[in-house]
């Protein structure tokens, strides 16, 4: 009953342990002895600290600006300005204008 006992205070401190960041490696095996009589066998507790990956910041995509990028409802998380936005799209019209325009024939 005491081995019992000992097992779920393990076990509940694993849970918190888990809860708080921490993660922990329990080996709860009962050891048998020659007389087939069970005793409480040792307890391996390894300790680890939980790795945590930080969240990329998206930068916005306009060309030399290396601000982050700011989310919106109306534009998501592409520009950090709505002056990066209005030259970004200024350079693409741009751009569209000029692959339109007919070339001149010399």
């Amino acid at each position: 009953m005491m081995a019992e006992m000992a097992n779920k205070t393990k076990l509940a401190s694993a849970h918190a342990a888990k809860a708080t960041g921490m993660t922990k490696s329990l080996h709860l095996g009962k050891n048998k002895a020659s007389n087939g009589v069970e005793d409480g066998g040792t307890h391996v507790v390894k300790l680890k600290k939980a790795k945590i990956n930080p969240i990329p910041k998206k930068l916005c995509i306009r060309t030399h600006c290396n601000k982050p990028a700011k989310s919106t409802k109306e534009r998501g998380t592409m520009f950090c300005s709505d002056d990066c936005l209005m030259r970004y799209c200024r350079g693409i019209f741009r751009s569209w204008v000029e692959a339109r325009r007919p070339t001149a024939a010399t």
